[in-house]
């Protein structure tokens, strides 16, 4: 019988299950460990005392004997609160009466116990709570108190993550808004982050966003980490965040919620200058109830929660007036040119004779101006309504069949549907710099968690979960159910109901008309997880060793410019409007594609953990990790590679290319050494080194498959200095020749890796009040680069020929594991837990990001010189300053205020507290650009900087100076 690797994979897990053989996978993932040292008065260790934890909402009992050094550790214990106590004959019991153990916390309790009778109790307080005394990992927990209490638009918990020091608001905040959020921590990309619920996989590994996104009311705590973390956590360099829903308990406990928000107390939108405001209507509601099954064995715990939102958003955009469609340009002060006979056309009028058919039938579906123009160029704004509906829900039961047998399931479902409306109402739909085009989404999210830890002895732990996440996108233009380029005369593009889309047109200055590209957008990501982590402790060792296997499945259709795409500059006439209203683009592509791509492969990974207490006030923690990430492969074998070195494209499976059109990087070892030094009972110094190995997107990787046959990507550029294209003939190569684009791969390919380096110090100046101050470092090698190989040089005359491929293709891009980061910061933060009804927690970064390649931009400007692009990267904030605050007020029962008030009273005037979140920053940088394409070579150019820029006054249409950049000389 002949095994795949996922089932050879699931077979030595469950042999090591079954057998309690050292098998190792991800552990701890949805747990912590109470660890410490137990002595007598003297000062001597106290070996043979036994300590333990019973969780105080489940009666969940574990226990440990202290070794020969006096240490003790419990690891994979769930989250929640705790009393633990340590005995041993001929002492007193020695307790902690509640002891909260956050998710991934190593939680330190030292005891000292008193001579006396072993039923005679003392009580004794966990120092230090806030202190890391034994990781140098840095992260932070964000429990269910600031999850519930602290203020999120939208109940979207993963913006609290923006709390924490070294992280920055990432590019898929302004892309990708899915999920609300995206996340850049340390200066890494936001692709680099890993997501994991309850211990599996929830990342959409297309484009490694988050997944699903639980109710804030469903969620126990999460943990964010972000430099230096332990060898279970890997595949990925960035942000590590770790969600833990909530369980039953031995109690009946719930919640029911409707948050409802309106226009009414909203402030008008800044370009609104009319008495409207813009509609709104959000109304967020659901509730929670976990529950006992069997006392002290079985629970359960149910969620829902839904959304209905209809909001006005205020479109704005820049359309040509009326006499402008006409032909009369005679309002502007330009010279309009004619491209034909190089002469200026009379008045700035084109005749009527001259006006392209295609542009006016286009401009039909295009509103007038509804607004004066301003010097932002904005001259019409209108609402249109977006629609957001959502609903999602979640069942988990946990069961313990024994003191040493247990298991958790969860099943949770999302479900959203959306409309985002263009700029107009009507199929040019429009799509500028300041909206996003028109489109209507359909989402499903699947996620399942199975669980099972089994207690070996006291000292030893097994845990094998299986996990599976799916997540199934539809996304089409609006609008997308005719045949808009046979309407407007335009011959080339598909015309099945499936792509008939209205025609895109981006015309330099103005809104853009037509659909956005990549629709339809369809895909379905799916990852099958299966893990085994085996938890050892030996004298001073706390070990741990895990595998873990991930089968991912892509299918997906996105082709890039299904109904055709024209860019129109203004080369020819003067004016980028006149040329469109001539019929005059500069360029022209569309793509042909057969069907969806089929994508499979298979990670794994395997780790060792060391956590060591190597001196009495010393900790080190040591790992390694191996990951194995290999590229994916397609199921028909649709793909090809092109080979520079032969200038021609090799279907995969073929002339020694591999059937993922590249090799497997074996060599991802990852070690990590880290230390945390207790140099007084109220400071710790902790720090270390490690190496993080990153995946590749599917959506990177699947590039191959957008390779002729199967897809064809075609182009055409205009000759510069006479018009050569037009809107009726070019896609359909009826007046220039249309050359495909190619994808490649480098044939040296290596992960990317990040490395990890930081040193803080940690100080307790009063119980409830740590201050830190750290110095966090990454540098990033490898980055996934794809650069145009076949970029044109700087010149004169048609582009084409100044290609190094120049008879077969345009664009050529290959993969290339070139790309570098850098970042230095120095990060402080002070954190005080509830004292007097008062928590704090405030945060300040100072950092420096440098990189040579962005997340979402291709390859370089200039590939013959790539030091041009490396410099501040986009999301590089200098300062950045976070807070939240959290205060009970002084009135109501407990209080001297209200004391006497009787329950009716106190139910409406008592227990409401103040909350809040401050957070500034300074700006990202930007990179300038110049009209046109002086250099000639098909694609965007900078201009030449020769000063400053800044303005002691800036304004918002004027916030820097732009005569400190020039344009720079033709061709160069």
């Amino acid at each position: 019988m002949k095994l795949t690797g996922i089932a050879r994979w699931a077979l030595v897990l469950t042999v090591c299950q079954a057998t309690g053989a050292e098998a190792p996978a991800q552990v701890s993932l949805t747990s912590g460990s109470i660890l410490g040292t137990v002595r007598d008065a003297s000062g001597a260790v106290a070996p043979g005392a036994e300590v333990a934890a019973r969780h105080v909402e489940t009666g969940l009992v574990r226990r440990a004997i202290a070794n020969e050094s006096g240490n003790y550790s419990i690891p994979q214990l769930p989250v929640g609160a705790y009393r633990v106590s340590a005995a041993l004959a001929g002492f007193k019991t020695a307790v902690v009466d509640r002891l909260v153990l956050e998710v991934n916390q190593r939680a330190r309790v030292d005891f000292v116990l008193e001579v006396g009778a072993v039923s005679d109790h003392i009580q004794v307080t966990a120092d230090a709570a806030l202190l890391e005394t034994d990781t140098s990992a840095r992260g932070e927990v964000i429990d269910s108190h600031q999850v519930e209490e602290l203020p999120l638009n939208g109940r979207n918990f993963l913006q609290l993550a923006l709390l924490i020091p070294g992280t920055v608001e990432g590019e898929g905040s302004r892309q990708e808004d899915r999920t609300g959020v995206a996340v850049s921590v340390n200066g890494l990309r936001t692709a680099e982050n890993s997501y994991s619920v309850d211990g599996v996989d929830s990342n959409d590994n297309l484009n490694n966003f988050f997944t699903l996104r639980p109710n804030v009311d469903a969620i126990q705590e999460f943990k964010v980490f972000t430099n230096l973390y332990d060898a279970e956590f890997g595949r990925t360099a960035g942000a590590a965040v770790n969600v833990v829903t909530r369980s039953g308990t031995n109690r009946y406990h719930g919640s029911l919620f409707d948050f409802h928000r309106n226009a009414a107390l909203n402030a008008r939108n800044f370009f609104n200058t009319g008495e409207r405001k813009e509609p709104f209507v959000y109304n967020q509601f659901g509730g929670t109830f976990g529950f006992p099954v069997v006392r002290d064995r079985t629970f359960g715990f149910v969620e829902y929660q839904g959304l209905r939102s209809r909001r006005g958003d205020l479109k704005r955009g820049f359309v040509p007036t009326e006499k402008m469609r006409r032909g009369d340009f005679s309002g502007i002060s330009r010279t309009i040119r004619d491209p034909l006979a190089g002469s200026a056309f009379a008045g700035n009028v084109i005749p009527a004779a001259r006006l392209d058919p295609v542009a006016q039938k286009v401009l039909e579906f295009v509103p007038l101006p509804t607004l004066a123009a301003n010097p932002g160029g904005i001259n019409y704004s209108a609402f249109q309504k977006i629609v957001e509906d959502r609903d999602q829900f979640s069942i988990r039961l946990d069961h313990r069949f024994s003191s040493a047998d247990s298991v958790f399931v969860r099943f949770s479902s999302w479900n959203q549907h959306r409309v985002l409306p263009g700029v107009f109402p009507t199929p040019a739909i429009g799509d500028s710099a300041l909206s996003t085009s028109g489109e209507e989404s359909r989402e499903a999210v699947r996620n399942a968690a199975v669980s099972y830890t089994r207690t070996l002895d006291r000292r030893t732990l097994n845990e094998f979960r299986v996990g599976y996440n799916r997540n199934h996108v539809d996304r089409f233009s609006l609008y997308g159910d005719h045949n808009w380029a046979g309407e407007l005369g335009i011959a080339g593009p598909a015309n099945t109901p499936r792509e008939s889309l209205f025609p895109r047109i981006a015309v330099s200055g103005w809104t853009t008309y037509g659909a956005a590209g990549f629709l339809p957008n369809l895909r379905v990501v799916e990852n099958l997880q299966l893990a085994d982590t085996f938890s050892l402790v030996r004298g001073n060792h706390t070990m741990k060793m895990g595998l873990d296997a991930r089968h991912i499945r892509l299918d997906g259709f996105f082709p890039p410019n299904l109904a055709g795409n024209f860019g129109v500059s203004g080369r020819f006439s003067g004016d980028a409007m006149a040329d469109f209203i001539l019929g005059y683009p500069d360029t022209a592509a569309v793509t042909k594609v057969e069907d969806y791509v089929r994508d499979r492969t298979i990670w794994y990974a395997a780790f060792l953990q060391d956590d060591w207490n190597a001196l009495s006030r010393l900790t080190l923690n040591l790992g390694l990790r191996w990951d194995l990430l290999r590229p994916p492969e397609e199921i028909r074998d649709r793909k090809a590679v092109f080979d520079p070195a032969l200038g021609r494209l090799i279907p995969v499976g073929t002339e020694g290319i591999p059937r993922a059109g590249y090799s497997t990087d074996w060599n991802n070892l990852g070690p990590r050494f880290g230390f945390a030094f207790r140099a007084r009972r109220w400071m710790v110094v902790r720090g270390g080194y490690g190496l993080f190995h990153s995946s590749q997107t599917l959506n990177t990787q699947n590039n191959l498959g957008r390779n002729p046959p199967w897809q064809v990507n075609l182009t055409a550029t205009s000759n510069p200095q006479q018009p050569t294209l037009d809107f009726v003939r070019t896609l359909s190569g009826g007046n220039e020749q249309l050359f495909p684009t190619a994808n490649g791969v480098s044939r040296n390919w290596r992960d990317a890796y990040t490395q990890h380096f930081t040193i803080a110090t940690q100080y307790l100046p009063a119980r409830n009040l740590m201050i830190e101050a750290a110095y966090v470092g990454t540098r990033g090698v490898a980055l996934p680069v794809d650069p145009n190989i076949n970029q044109p040089t700087a010149g004169s005359g048609t582009i084409q020929p100044r290609r190094p491929f120049p008879d077969v293709y345009s664009t050529i891009l290959i993969l290339l594991p070139i790309g570098n980061s850098v970042y230095h910061s120095m990060q402080l933060k002070a954190e005080s837990r509830l004292a007097r009804g008062l928590g704090y927690r405030i945060g300040y970064t100072l950092s420096k990001a440098i990189s040579d390649s962005e997340e979402f931009s291709s390859g370089f400007q200039n590939i013959y010189n790539r030091r041009y692009d490396r410099g501040r990267g986009n999301l590089d904030a200098r300062h950045r300053f976070t807070s939240n605050f959290s205060y009970a007020l002084p009135f109501g029962a407990g209080h001297r205020l209200g004391a006497s008030w009787n329950g009716i009273v106190d139910a409406l005037l008592g227990g409401w507290q103040a909350v809040g979140i401050v957070t500034l920053r300074s700006g990202f940088p930007f990179t300038p650009t110049v009209p046109g394409d002086p250099a000639n070579v098909g694609g965007s150019n900078r201009p030449n900087r020769l000063a400053a820029g800044r303005l002691d006054n800036p304004t918002l249409a004027r916030w820097y100076d732009p005569a400190a950049f020039a344009i720079p000389e033709r061709f160069t």
